[in-house]
């Protein structure tokens, strides 16, 4: 059996971590796994499979995930150091703290065939999310390789720094071939490492809690978007397209599910907008599921994407998806016949035209099949050839 190291920042939120608890559910008994988490805390950590191995709590991986507040349980001098590592990449950039910490954690214990870091390194004043740099110098693996969640050439990241980082590896596995063209683009000499490792999804567990207390709309025609409240989500944008809509004479509802830094400055835009009663900001919701169900589409108005998570987790619950034409969309989207991708112009056109003529769109999702087998062959060819 295999041994296989994967290294992640934190397991506290997101689609990274969700995709890895998956894919730690698919392998786990297939090889022998080790995680290596530098917090130890966060929502999705105690749904690592019990056959997995975790290498014990460390205070200096801790800092980099935590802010200098929360490290009271390892002592003030691990505040310190959080703070002058912050400090110091802000001012400069992540080289010198990064090389600290790696220097102070050593080398991790034993001989693995492969380790990987999952996900991508941040942007190069961002003192946080270090698997990259910590897979490279401490861990004793015949072959690496670097996970990339992310559109390589828009998320504010891509420096050399970070390309050298990424070329330090063996294999550069992009969650789509989108992705992996992408990191090509703005690596040129990366193209012989790049590989596929599509994400990793609990498709029975999706529609077990779709079902739960389902939403029912009362609008004939009804949206929803599940997402960051982030500039980058295209929300702003969204709502005064939905608006036109309605000015249209169509009765149409858009309900919003995630948290985030734009959510005042959304709400007053649809107050401004006279829109309260057909946008609706749900929040953040432990169950997304149950809001995609009952709806006719999943929007994606984003201005920049990599590969979401939340296509598959729609087309699983049959319902279509509309996406601005981001980077892996017409690959995720139009390539499987799982919805529409238009330009950023054409977007409410698009929508025109999708609740136009729902029953096609529902007829050709409906064809689509939930199944980790393509994901599950890609981790194997990455692990074994």
């Amino acid at each position: 059996m295999k041994k296989v190291l994967i290294a992640v920042s934190q397991l506290r939120v997101g689609g990274v971590s969700k995709a890895l608890i998956e894919l730690l559910k698919n392998i786990c008994d297939k090889y022998e796994v080790t995680l290596l988490c530098f917090d130890h805390d966060g929502a999705f950590y105690g749904d690592i499979p019990e056959q997995v191995k975790i290498v014990e709590d460390n205070a200096y991986l801790a800092l980099t995930e935590r802010s200098a507040g929360d490290l009271q349980q390892y002592g003030s001098k691990y505040k310190v150091i959080r703070q002058v590592c912050s400090a110091w990449t802000k001012c400069f950039n992540k080289k010198i703290p990064a090389n600290y910490i790696c220097n102070k954690v050593g080398k991790i214990d034993g001989v693995y065939d492969i380790a990987i870091a999952f996900g991508h390194p941040q942007q190069e004043n961002i003192f946080c999310n270090l698997a990259g740099e910590v897979v490279i110098n401490c861990v004793n693996a015949n072959k690496k390789a670097i996970v990339i969640h992310c559109d390589y050439e828009m998320y504010g990241g891509h420096c050399p720094y970070n390309d050298k980082l990424l070329l330090k590896f063996d294999k550069i596995a992009a969650v789509s071939k989108s992705v992996g063209a992408a990191v090509i683009r703005c690596i040129p000499e990366a193209e012989n490492k790049i590989c596929v490792l599509r994400n990793f999804h609990d498709f029975e567990l999706i529609s077990e809690m779709a079902s739960q207390d389902t939403i029912e709309y009362r609008c004939e025609n009804s949206l929803v978007t599940v997402a960051r409240l982030s500039g980058e989500k295209g929300l702003e944008r969204g709502i005064e397209i939905v608006k036109e809509l309605k000015m249209a004479g169509y009765d149409v509802e858009w309900h919003i599910v995630g948290g985030g830094p734009l959510r005042s400055q959304l709400e007053h835009l649809i107050d401004e907008n006279h829109a309260d009663d057909y946008i609706i900001l749900e929040g953040e919701q432990v169950n997304p599921y149950r809001y995609i169900k009952g709806a006719d589409y999943l929007f994606v108005p984003s201005v920049h994407e990599a590969a979401p998570m939340v296509f598959d987790e729609a087309a699983s619950l049959k319902v279509p998806v509309i996406s601005t034409d981001t980077l892996s969309a017409r690959e995720l989207v139009e390539d499987r016949k799982i919805g529409l991708v238009g330009g950023t112009e054409h977007i409410k056109e698009l929508l025109k035209y999708a609740l136009d003529n729902k029953g096609i769109f529902k007829s050709m999702v409906l064809q689509y099949e939930s199944s980790n087998t393509e994901a599950l062959h890609d981790f194997e060819s990455l692990c074994d050839k």
